[in-house]
C-alpha cells in the first residue's frame, strides 16, 4: 500500500522504484479518528506527514482557548490513496517547529509518516533523492502560501466592503 500512495504523491512523481523503495523503508502507517490531534503548534516537528485518506484541518491555537474549533481553521488537507497530501513540513525548515496544530475532521484519517531524522539520513545517502525531494516541496509550500494569500485577501476584501 506505501508504494501506492507515494506514488500517487506529486512530490515523488519522478523518482525511479529503487528511490520509491527507500522512501517506503522510512514510512510508517498511522490511523486517527475524528476529533484526534496528529500534531499540536509549536511542538517540536519530528515527522512530515502524508495524508492519503480523510480530511485534516490546521489550526492556529488561541491562548487560553481548548479545545480549538473549526473556526480556527486556515487549511482543510483531504488525502485519497490516488491524491495524497503532504503536511508537516515544518520539520525540514528552521526552527523545526509545527507552525499550525492538525486535526482529523472526517471519521478517520490514514497518514504515512515519515521521521525527519531517516529523511535527512537518506538525503545525505543520495544526493539526488534530497535534490529532488527538496525542489518538489519548494513548488508545494509556494503554491500552498498563494492559496493562503488568495483566501487572505477573500477576507479582508470582504471587511473592507462590509466598512462601506
Amino acid at each position: 500500500m506505501q508504494a501506492d500512495i507515494l506514488k500517487s504523491l506529486e512530490l515523488f512523481k519522478g523518482l525511479n522504484e529503487n528511490q520509491l523503495e527507500q522512501i517506503k523503508d522510512i514510512c510508517f502507517q498511522a490511523e486517527y479518528a475524528q476529533g484526534e490531534r496528529l500534531f499540536k503548534e509549536k511542538e517540536n516537528a519530528h515527522s512530515l506527514w502524508i495524508n492519503y485518506n480523510g480530511s485534516i484541518e490546521l489550526r492556529f491555537e488561541l491562548p487560553g482557548s481548548s479545545p480549538t474549533s473549526s473556526d480556527q481553521t486556515l487549511s482543510s488537507i483531504s488525502g485519497s490513496p490516488d491524491n495524497a497530501q503532504l503536511i508537516g513540513w515544518s520539520c525540514l525548515v528552521p526552527p523545526y517547529k509545527y507552525r499550525l496544530s492538525a486535526y482529523c475532521v472526517s471519521p478517520s484519517c490514514q497518514v504515512l509518516k515519515i521521521d525527519k531524522a531517516d529523511l535527512f539520513r537518506l538525503f545525505e545517502k543520495d544526493y539526488a533523492i534530497g535534490y529532488f525531494f527538496l525542489s518538489k516541496l519548494i513548488k508545494i509550500v509556494g503554491s500552498r502560501f498563494i492559496d493562503l494569500q488568495d483566501s487572505l485577501a477573500q477576507i479582508k476584501g470582504e471587511d473592507l466592503i462590509n466598512q462601506w
